[in-house]
């Protein structure tokens, strides 16, 4: 992950304004596992970055556990289904306020529909925040 250079550091307060992280249109490229998918993203500017990007506000099972394992690759193959490599998305980031540096997204898919919401919904995930 780039760092953020040392000019916007300490960018003063006032001059921040309504932080944008969106939307803005992605390709997707990997899924890592249901919750966490691999995207190319325009921002514009000619600049195109390749993000590893978490769903906002879901948790599916984990695939390095034994115990979970099987659901696990049950919620990615599902999330694979619904938005193959190479479907086109938007995505509206937040700062993850879990862990420095990450970046959360709520992904839409080209029908209009939330693509945590379809995974919650399909019992691949459940909601990490109340809904």
């Amino acid at each position: 992950m780039a760092k953020k250079p040392a000019e916007f550091r300490d960018f003063p307060d006032s001059l921040k304004g309504e932080a944008n992280f969106g939307p803005y249109r992605a390709v997707v490229k990997e899924w890592v596992d249901g919750d966490t998918v691999r995207v190319l993203i325009d921002i514009g500017f000619n600049l195109y970055p390749y993000e590893t990007i978490r769903i906002a506000d879901i948790d599916t099972p984990e695939l390095n556990r034994a115990s979970s394992a099987e659901a696990g690759r049950a919620a990615k193959a599902y999330a694979e289904s619904i938005a193959p490599v190479g479907t086109p998305i938007v995505i509206d980031t937040r700062p993850d306020s879990e862990s420095f540096g990450r970046y959360v997204a709520f992904l839409m898919l080209p029908d209009g529909s939330d693509v945590g919401t379809v995974i919650v919904n399909a019992g691949h995930a459940v909601w990490r925040i109340a809904h």
